[in-house]
């Protein structure tokens, strides 16, 4: 559940903005580890 939230997140924010994108990033590798 958490990865299909995060893809959609990250999928956002790579159109809103860069900075938004590696926040997001950054934050999937946590929920992953």
């Amino acid at each position: 559940g958490a990865d299909a939230i995060v893809n959609i997140r990250f999928t956002s924010s790579q159109i809103a903005q860069e900075a938004s994108e590696l926040f997001v990033y950054g934050t999937a590798v946590k929920y992953i580890k």
